[in-house]
């Protein structure tokens, strides 16, 4: 697990822990700069957050093609689109079930992965958003010349 305060010593951490629910393979690296290494050694995202615009660490995991779970906060839904599992804020349960299914389904990790990774060259990537500014300025174009503006 990765993020600002995620350690073995912090309040959350040690809370699982006591609840006997802790998985033996459960590393806590705290903060990390070197995020393409840890993508290269992950099996799955889950992006618990409350408040979002748009998470950027979904966008980085789906561009590594690692599938993803995230809170429908913000713009989450519209970057993951179908390429991705979405569960409502606070509800631990819809959580850990997408975890369960996750942990237990390589294939949907594998064509989730691939389906995000195509959404994000299709949709997010910087050719899509030049592509998207172009036709935004053509139509600005077509509009005033319609109008006879020409400002």
């Amino acid at each position: 697990l990765v993020g600002e305060g995620v350690t073995a010593d912090s309040a959350a951490v040690k809370t699982w822990a006591e609840a006997g629910e802790m998985p033996a393979n459960a590393r806590f690296l705290g903060e990390r700069r070197d995020i393409s290494r840890i993508l290269a050694a992950t099996d799955c995202v889950a992006s618990v957050s409350l408040g979002e615009g748009l998470p950027s660490v979904i966008g980085e995991a789906m561009a590594a093609s690692v599938p993803c779970i995230a809170t429908d906060v913000g713009d989450t839904a519209r970057l993951m689109g179908d390429a991705g599992i979405l569960f409502s804020p606070g509800r631990t349960d819809e959580l850990v079930a997408a975890l369960k299914l996750m942990r237990s389904d390589a294939e949907l990790r594998r064509s989730m992965g691939q389906r995000g990774r195509r959404r994000i060259l299709e949709h997010f990537s910087i050719s899509a958003a030049l592509d998207a500014y172009q036709s935004l300025y053509f139509e600005v174009a077509r509009s005033k010349a319609r109008f006879g503006d020409s400002n």
